[in-house]
């Protein structure tokens, strides 16, 4: 699931949340499905730092990406 991040203008409804200029070209990705995609401290010297469907997953739309725009990555469990 793709969400993109609009910057708020005076046409918008009093209720739409008012976001940082940074965040003006900012997409968050949900992925669901994709369990324990990055390791924590918890996990010993030997898991790898990101599971390898996430990393496909973040090279390929990294590649495709469109200019000026940003990626954020929120790993979910499917339900």
């Amino acid at each position: 699931e793709v969400e993109e991040i609009f910057p708020h203008h005076c046409l918008r409804g009093c209720t739409y949340p008012l976001y940082e200029e940074k965040y003006r070209h900012l997409l968050r990705i949900r992925v669901k499905g994709i369990t324990q995609a990055y390791a924590t401290c918890l996990d010993d010297c030997l898991t790898p730092l990101v599971s390898q469907t996430a990393a496909i997953l973040e090279c390929t739309l990294n590649q495709f990406k469109l200019g000026g725009k940003y990626y954020e990555f929120i790993y979910e469990e499917s339900v």
